[in-house]
C-alpha cells in the first residue's frame, strides 16, 4: 500500500500499491502526480529526496512561501483525489515522515 505523508512543508509517498495490474496504474498514477508537479517549483526552493530501493519519494518546501505551500497542498489534494477512487491501494497520513 502507498502511504503519503503530509505536513505543512512536506510532502513524502513510500511503499508500492502492490503487484496486481491496478495496484500498480495506481503506484503510476501517484507518481505521475508527483513526478510532473516537481517542475512548479524552482529548484532552490525545494529539497528533493528519491529512493528506488526502499520506495521513496519526498518534496520538502526550503522556501516555505504561499506559492509554494498552495502547490504542495494542490499536489496533496490530487493525492486526496486518487485515494477516493483507490483507497485500497492509497492511505494518506497527516505529520511528517
Amino acid at each position: 500500500m502507498i502511504i503519503v505523508y503530509f505536513a505543512k512543508d512536506k510532502l513524502t509517498l513510500t511503499n508500492h500499491a502492490g503487484n496486481t495490474k491496478l495496484a500498480k496504474l495506481v503506484c503510476c498514477g501517484a507518481s505521475a502526480i508527483v513526478q510532473c508537479a516537481i517542475s512548479w517549483f524552482k529548484k532552490t526552493d525545494i529539497k528533493l529526496t528519491k529512493n528506488d530501493k526502499i520506495p521513496l519519494l519526498s518534496i520538502e518546501l526550503i522556501n516555505r512561501s504561499i506559492n509554494n505551500q498552495n502547490l504542495l497542498n494542490l499536489i496533496f489534494k490530487q493525492l486526496l483525489a486518487l485515494k477516493k477512487q483507490y483507497s485500497r491501494y492509497i492511505t494518506i497520513k497527516k505529520g511528517k515522515r
